[in-house]
């Protein structure tokens, strides 16, 4: 499992990204989930997503991550440390091995 924490544009905390890879599609796709402080709650975009019951997937393709719900509709994409959510754009730095 690897965790992020998840920031807005201008560098404030909002709460934290998991990412829990498939074992059987070495490590090219998963589940993820987020948890989110309440100025993360804010956001009306991440605030659905951490609410959502459903499963949520990410898949590893040529140059980024996609992001979909168990109907594999399209949720966004993160590269590079950057997360694009609904037009909307977050932080996220690897917390794996810092602790």
């Amino acid at each position: 499992m690897n965790t992020f924490e998840l920031a807005a544009p201008d560098g404030t905390h909002l709460g934290f990204w998991l990412m829990l890879d498939d074992e059987e599609t070495d490590g090219k796709s998963g589940q993820f989930a987020l948890k989110l402080n309440e100025t993360g709650k804010t956001f009306a975009v991440l605030r659905d997503l951490q609410n959502d019951e459903r499963a949520l997937f990410w898949v590893m393709t040529h140059d980024e991550i996609e992001l979909f719900d168990n109907d594999d509709v399209f949720l966004g994409t993160l590269k590079q440390g950057y997360l694009n959510l609904s037009h909307q754009h977050f932080l996220l730095t690897d917390l794996t091995g810092n602790g």
